[in-house]
């Protein structure tokens, strides 16, 4: 189960955060991305769904994340233009949608 200090990582949804701690800047349009992000989940309980290969390589469990109200995290990311779609087997239950939503962002300049 998820703690407060566990990272979580929006399964198929890439976007341009990059911890600092690990020698990488922070990519384009990442502080936007997290401020978008922060406001949207913060102080939140999210209901996380694992993907079917639930950690990566850096031990982030790979979720798909909805709010409280049914809102799905990982695919708003996308829609808005926050996060591009990089879905990687086995993790892809919603492949086709964030490719759609990534071009429909893409296509209204987000």
């Amino acid at each position: 189960m998820a703690t407060p200090s566990t990272s979580v990582c929006a399964s198929s949804a890439s976007t341009p955060l990059k911890p600092v701690t690990r020698g990488n800047p922070v990519g384009f349009f990442g502080k936007e991305a997290a401020a978008f992000l922060r406001k949207l989940i913060q102080g939140k309980a999210v209901r996380l769904e694992l993907g079917r290969d639930p950690v990566d390589r850096y031990g982030r469990l790979l979720s798909y994340v909805y709010l409280p109200n049914g809102v799905f995290v990982n695919a708003l990311l996308v829609a808005e233009g926050y996060a591009r779609a990089s879905p990687y087997p086995p993790n892809l239950k919603f492949a086709d949608l964030f490719r759609e939503l990534e071009r429909k962002a893409r296509a209204a300049r987000k």
